[in-house]
């Protein structure tokens, strides 16, 4: 049968008002005004939070060593778990899984299997946790190939505590994006593409609001303002409100590389 031309007509109209709700305008320039909210956020407390969610694994063959560091890791609110050699850490059934997250510190050369034995063997079985290798020896041969096999940063004994303390919190953090389903790389790539309504939306995120409030807020439809999330999910590479919440600070740091001269540090 023939549609009828009003029911063509009643369609077009519904097409249109469709086109209409969901389109998202044409973006403006990123401003300073816009991207404020953003960078004066306070995200002080997230390197708190990490340490006391991950577990920072020590194996060093040295008692003497682990004790040391556990317990100048501990005084700085990190968890800390220690094994005396790599067998030992395999074998423990608490890490059979890596479901804690956290990263590894491991000493270069011990009995047994040493710590890039270690590292390979993670590999192999597939762990993702961050490696940061400690070592009395300068062995460049071996600090690069740590490092080309994915080791976060390669430090000499005795370890200078900031130093070491500081890749520990950058190792604890890539492991926490790891688990997202993201990495500082992708984060940085999306960054760069971020659209004045994408950054709107961040900044409504920023403070907690719902897609019907955000709806509410800048006058769009909540369909738009979950067009424009999709978005945001697919370019860092996330799968939910939570994990971007998550990595806003990231996206923030990143912004500030596209943006240096519009806002200062706080």
């Amino acid at each position: 049968s023939r549609t009828s031309p009003e029911s063509l007509n009643f369609l077009s109209r519904r097409f249109q008002a469709f086109r209409t709700e969901t389109s998202m305008p044409v973006s403006a320039p990123l401003t300073p005004a816009l991207l404020k909210p953003l960078f004066e956020a306070d995200f002080s407390d997230r390197r708190e939070e990490e340490r006391a969610a991950s577990v920072v694994r020590i194996v060093d063959d040295d008692e003497a060593v682990r004790r040391a560091l556990k317990t100048m890791l501990e005084i700085e609110g990190f968890r800390v778990a220690d094994w005396p050699s790599a067998d030992a850490f395999l074998a423990d059934p608490e890490e059979a899984c890596e479901e804690r997250p956290g990263c590894l510190v491991l000493d270069v050369r011990m009995p047994g299997m040493s710590g890039l034995e270690l590292q390979n063997r993670l590999h192999e079985l597939g762990r993702g946790l961050p490696v940061i290798f400690l070592t009395g020896f300068a062995d460049v041969h071996v600090a690069v190939s740590s490092l080309k096999a994915g080791a976060l940063d390669f430090l000499m004994k005795p370890v200078d505590e900031d130093e070491l303390i500081a890749a520990i919190d950058r190792a604890l953090h890539r492991d926490r994006l790891r688990r997202l389903g993201t990495r500082e790389e992708r984060i940085a790539e999306g960054a760069e593409t971020l659209s004045e309504h994408e950054v709107r939306i961040l900044t409504f995120i920023l403070k907690n609001l719902t897609d019907a409030q955000i709806s509410e807020r800048t006058g769009v439809s909540v369909r738009t303002v979950e067009g424009h999330r999709a978005k945001l999910y697919r370019k860092f590479n996330v799968h939910s409100g939570e994990a971007l919440e998550a990595i806003l600070p990231d996206i923030r740091e990143a912004l500030r590389k596209r943006f240096p001269d519009v806002a200062p540090r706080v």
